[in-house]
């Protein structure tokens, strides 16, 4: 039995198939994330190293050759850039396409960390990123108030911060344009050089005092205790006093040669709110997540941080990508629904015949909506390439509904015997479809 002699022989089951299919189709569409584009495979990975105090040409000899050698001999390597800065060593790797980007990922972490004895013990730590246009931001907000920029980056820090990193579909949340407190100490090399110190004596003075160190546990017989020694600093004070040991014997207090201060660190960032200055928030979603939903959550969030601590600070959304997002596919999805219109007219027009326009405005959705259920076993996201394609395959469905109604509307004609009618649609309805889909593509 062919499909189009099922449907016809047995139109309640199949009316009840493609209802069934509708309602899960319907349902996975509310399920399907939603971004501006589809996600890619960029197989392309960045190897960032800092090492403080150190110039280009330091950092292109000790960081970016050893990396450099390192991973020249990973699969499918197309390019190695490098781009090397004071402090900061940028390795560029760009791999062929073909390759998978999780797996080079891996590798090229396996083999960065082979050779890690190799750089400069007081570099930091690469941080290997890759290439992934969902870990772009949806959201930058902007809060401002009144407080100190170190205690709001403290506020923010302490009570925004981890609110915002609960909400489902954030990844991450990053702070920039923070005054960080910071505690600087000035040596006066005069004085240095009198008492016949280094400043490699000084920091490792002040290095080994400010610990917390563990000193063992104390037993009773109904608890049991474990005893640390607080070494950090607390004070400026507990600073300036620092004893420094002398090569005859004696010491003197870091306040001799040095003058300590409580300053905010500096830094090359800056974010403004209405000329007035402010904290920046970052807000990166999760690769899968739905990013207009997930901006809805974050929203919602911020509602109630406004009521809770609407007294002392601000937040304003400086930046929704989402917006764009959610106007571009809405435009999509408007134009599906003129074309269904039009296609609908133009059939009532033409065929004169409400009962056809009726059928293409119920068959064409159909078609659409079962569309879903692909994309959800196929990891497809709701963007601008995948509605483009549900608008384009429309011209396609009308052109198969068309052929099929002028079939049936001449076979009717023909045959007076709605017996010998259905025998004919049985084997006359099934080719002609096909021949205008593929003379369609």
């Amino acid at each position: 039995m062919t499909v189009t002699e099922l449907a016809i022989k047995r139109p309640s089951a199949v009316a009840m198939f493609f209802l069934a299919i509708a309602v899960l189709g319907i349902m996975l569409y509310q399920r399907l994330p939603v971004d501006l584009l589809p996600t890619m495979n960029w197989p392309m990975v960045t190897i960032v190293t800092t090492w403080p105090g150190a110039g280009p040409k330091e950092v292109e000899t000790m960081v970016s050759r050893p990396i450099e050698d390192a991973v020249v001999s990973l699969n499918k390597l197309k390019h190695i850039r490098s781009v090397n800065r004071e402090n900061v060593s940028i390795v560029m790797l760009e791999f062929d396409m073909s390759a998978n980007s999780d797996i080079v990922l891996q590798e090229t972490q396996r083999t960065v960390t082979t050779i890690r004895s190799q750089l400069p013990d007081d570099a930091e730590e690469p941080q290997i990123i890759k290439a992934d246009m969902g870990a772009l931001p949806i959201l930058r907000l902007a809060v401002s108030s009144e407080m100190s920029q170190p205690d709001l980056y403290t506020f923010v820090d302490q009570y925004v911060r981890p609110r915002l990193e609960q909400v489902d579909g954030v990844g991450q949340v990053v702070i920039t344009g923070a005054a960080k407190r910071e505690i600087q100490v000035a040596v006066d090399p005069d004085r240095l050089a009198t008492h016949g110190l280094s400043l490699a004596q000084v920091n490792q003075v002040l290095a080994a005092d400010n610990l917390d160190v563990p000193a063992g546990k104390l037993f009773t017989p109904t608890q049991d205790y474990t005893v640390r020694l607080a070494g950090k600093y607390e004070t400026l004070s507990e600073i300036e006093m620092t004893r420094i040991p002398l090569a005859d014997g004696s010491a003197i207090y870091l306040r001799d040669i040095a003058q300590v201060t409580d300053t905010i660190k500096s830094d090359r960032s800056l974010t403004r709110l209405d000329q007035v200055s402010a904290l920046g928030i970052q807000i990166v979603k999760q690769s899968q997540a739905n990013s207009v939903r997930t901006s809805d959550r974050v929203r919602k969030v911020l509602d109630k941080v406004e009521a809770e601590y609407g007294s002392l600070v601000n937040v304003e959304v400086a930046q929704d990508i989402t917006i764009f997002n959610r106007n571009s596919i809405n435009e999509v999805q408007r134009n599906i629904a003129e074309a269904l219109i039009t296609v609908a007219l133009v059939l009532l027009v033409f065929l004169h015949s409400m009962r056809n326009s009726l059928i293409v405005l119920i068959a064409i959705p159909i078609s659409i909506v079962s569309t879903f259920i692909t994309m959800k076993l196929m990891d497809f996201s709701i963007n601008l390439m995948t509605m483009m394609s549900l608008g384009m395959v429309i011209g396609v469905l009308v052109d198969d509904s068309i052929v099929v109604l002028e079939n049936i509307h001449q076979w009717m004609k023909r045959e007076s015997v709605l017996k010998r009618l259905r025998l004919k649609v049985e084997t006359k309805l099934d080719w002609p479809p096909c021949r205008s889909l593929l003379w369609t593509s």
